[in-house]
């Protein structure tokens, strides 16, 4: 039992236990013949959005990384870096890694789910050099809502989604998911 249990927090640590009305499926990530690939769950045009966005990767239902990422080729381009990560050597660790664990849970017969949250877009006046101002759409910026996400499940379970590595002050090689992978740029 843990202490969040024991203390009669309700924990929030499966897809099941989080509120995902505001959130859409992305796909289901696959294996074919040692290739990740996605099944998407979600229309082109909302998998393109260039704004932010707040994003979970889920094995077995259990929330394994809460991320977030403001890529202009949109969520699709943020999950495709994880996809390709062990093409050749990797310009991120990171990438590799999540790659190798993708790899890994689905050789065992897990089931990979995508969601993501995006993010308000709101209208402000931009100043520029000569003193006019503009009208620009803009995306609230992800970083303090991933944040948010991320403490809230901390406080909710008593532990960090387990890809959630810098929160939870461990490492690609801790989790063994680092074997392997080359500098890009060497």
């Amino acid at each position: 039992m843990s202490l969040q249990e024991f203390l009669g927090i309700e924990t929030k640590s499966t897809v099941n236990d989080v509120n995902l009305d505001d959130w859409l499926k992305l796909g289901d990530i696959k294996l074919d013949n040692d290739k990740l690939k996605i099944i998407y769950s979600c229309y082109k045009d909302l998998r393109k959005d260039p704004f932010g966005r707040i994003y979970m990767i889920v094995s077995n239902g259990v929330i394994k990384k809460i991320g977030g990422s403001q890529d202009k080729g949109g969520i699709e381009s943020t999950i495709n870096a994880y996809l390709r990560g062990d093409i050749g050597k990797s310009e991120s660790m990171r990438n590799y890694a999540v790659c190798k664990y993708f790899k890994k849970e689905l050789k065992l017969g897990s089931n990979i789910e995508i969601y993501f949250l995006p993010l308000p877009i709101v209208e402000v006046d931009l100043p520029t050099f000569n003193g006019d101002k503009i009208k620009k759409r803009v995306a609230v910026d992800f970083h303090s809502v991933e944040k948010s996400f991320v403490d809230d499940f901390y406080k909710s379970n008593g532990f960090y989604p387990y890809l959630n590595i810098q929160e939870s002050n461990t490492t690609w090689k801790e989790l063994g998911l680092s074997d392997g992978w080359e500098w890009k740029n060497d």
